[in-house]
């Protein structure tokens, strides 16, 4: 510590236990030119898609935190600056979006679940009714205008009856 109360820089790291200095991480943006959110690492001069990096990292942000190199409680203060959304929230939202992609591409529920990290098919259900009050297969039967293929008919027959 410095006479004053100030951190001089040797204490700052000391401080940040292993994370990125103070001067590194103000130089750190999330932004969304077109339609992907992109991390930008200013001084570093890298730059990564946030929706990528969700998914490569399972949805948990403590693996993203790792991959990016900076505290949870850092990246906590950037989604939300940037954002507007805290990580937990927007990680959860984007996690549907891309699920409703999946399932208006044809994939099925229990794949969605599997491929996006939900620990089980009603854990996916439960969250999927959440954002849209409905559930998966009913989503992908209005989304494809009632035209479900024959093996899927099985399956939206199995989650009428859990309802």
């Amino acid at each position: 510590m410095k006479s004053g109360g100030g951190v001089d820089r040797g204490s700052w790291r000391n401080l940040a236990s292993g994370c990125w200095n103070r001067l590194e991480e103000a130089a750190v943006r999330i932004v969304r030119p077109e339609q992907n959110w992109c991390v930008l690492l200013v001084t570093q001069g890298g730059r990564f898609c946030l929706q990528r990096l969700a998914l490569r990292c399972g949805y948990r942000m403590g693996e993203m935190c790792a991959e990016l190199e900076c505290s949870e409680r850092y990246f906590h203060e950037v989604c939300t600056r940037d954002i507007g959304l805290t990580p937990k929230e927007w990680l959860r939202w984007e996690r549907i979006v891309v699920a409703r992609r999946m399932l208006t591409g044809g994939r099925s529920p229990d794949e969605v679940a599997e491929v996006l990290g939900f620990s089980s098919r009603n854990n996916f259900r439960r969250e999927f009714l959440a954002y849209h009050r409905i559930g998966p297969l009913e989503f992908q039967r209005r989304s494809w205008g009632m035209e479900v293929p024959s093996d899927q008919w099985e399956v939206i027959r199995e989650e009428k009856r859990m309802e």
